[in-house]
């Protein structure tokens, strides 16, 4: 997390899912707008970090590599493009990612439910800030549920990232999903289906549980458009804040907000 990480050390009419065997190779843009307040001390109040503002654009390819036998699918996120601009008290400048040829893989059911991400360790890191950005995940995979033109159902929207000393954060979204029916995106047409609930993460460290702890507490929303023939996911648009708390030898709260868009590219 941007600033907390820094600190301490060092996302009859129902859109069908996609079937496995009509996996493709997809592109996406994503553009995320965040939004970090202040970083304060949580026994002192005393702020120890300014309030900051960043814009991280990406272009991701997702490239199915793998079928495990439980189902699942295994494929391969490589990130073509990236930039981050961070904005500090009316200062704005652009940060080094070192994330253009990196690469994760997402493990998920074909409803797109994620089930792991390895090599997460690859894209976190001090100056890469994919773990502030770990929404990227669940924005290109988010899982929504079959439901019916009008009706809503429900499903949680679960994502682990995993960091460095045996850190893993584990992600979910109480989410409430509703069918808002076809509409256009772009010249295609699209099921929008559209989600919002409560958002909570915990992270203890795996190896020394005293060490360091994560833990969140949020709202998240948006709207995923599906494709109408394919259900193939061709956009989507969300707004996720959270409160966020890193203990170690003190503990230190930054409330975030994410804004994003994400478009599949032809």
């Amino acid at each position: 997390m941007l600033g907390l990480v820094t600190m301490l050390i060092g996302l009859g009419c129902a859109p069908h899912h996609r079937p496995a065997e009509t996996v493709e190779v997809e592109r996406f843009d994503i553009h995320i707008e965040a939004h970090f307040g202040a970083l304060v001390d949580t026994e002192s109040h005393r702020s120890v970090q300014a309030a900051t503002d960043a814009d991280l654009k990406l272009q991701v390819v997702l490239t199915p590599v793998r079928l495990f036998r439980d189902g699942s699918l295994g494929s391969i996120v490589s990130i073509e493009s990236a930039s981050l601009r961070v904005s500090e008290g009316g200062a704005e400048r652009s940060m080094p990612l070192t994330l253009v040829g990196r690469t994760a893989e997402l493990r998920t059911f074909p409803n797109g439910e994620i089930l792991d991400i390895a090599w997460g360790d690859r894209l976190a890191g001090l100056g890469r800030y994919l773990d502030v950005f770990e929404v990227v995940f669940p924005a290109i995979s988010p899982s929504p549920p079959t439901v019916e033109d009008g009706e809503e159902a429900r499903r949680r929207i679960i994502w682990p990232f995993r960091g460095a000393a045996g850190l893993r954060w584990d992600n979910a979204v109480e989410a409430i999903w509703t069918n808002q029916g076809v509409r256009k995106a772009g010249e295609e047409e699209a099921w929008q289906i559209h989600y919002e609930g409560p958002w909570t993460l915990r992270g203890p460290a795996r190896t020394n549980r005293s060490v360091t702890s994560y833990r969140a507490e949020g709202q998240g929303s948006g709207t995923v458009g599906l494709e109408r023939t394919s259900g193939l996911l061709v956009s989507h648009d969300f707004e996720w804040q959270r409160t966020a708390v890193v203990s170690r030898k003190r503990s230190l709260q930054q409330t975030q907000t994410f804004v994003g868009h994400v478009e599949r590219i032809r």
